[in-house]
């Protein structure tokens, strides 16, 4: 199992995106955490953006498959993409999310 973290403008519409990822099994659960206000460099610029944070439960098996998604429905050039390793957890919530994933 893996945790993926992706951030999206916070006047995205979530449930059409995380409907979409869970209808088509690459995720078995997503998060999506209130709006928060992100701040970083991008160019020569300190940007602030007001963002959604997206925690998506998936196994190393759909990581790529769900990558091109979040690219191919993300409106930034450049999508935050980071996947975390689960090194343990309740065997029953690990086998549901693989049994979610098709795996």
């Amino acid at each position: 199992m893996v945790l993926i973290f992706v951030t999206f403008p916070a006047d995205s519409d979530m449930s059409e995106i995380v409907t979409r990822l869970v209808n088509e099994r690459v995720a078995a659960c997503i998060t999506v955490f209130p709006e928060v206000e992100s701040v970083y460099r991008w160019g020569d610029e300190v940007q602030y953006a007001k963002e959604r944070q997206l925690l998506v439960k998936t196994t190393e098996d759909q990581v790529r498959c769900l990558k091109k998604r979040i690219n191919a429905l993300h409106p930034y050039d450049t999508p935050e993409f980071l996947v975390l390793s689960v090194v343990d957890g309740d065997e029953r919530y690990l086998n549901w999310v693989g049994e979610s994933t098709g795996y």
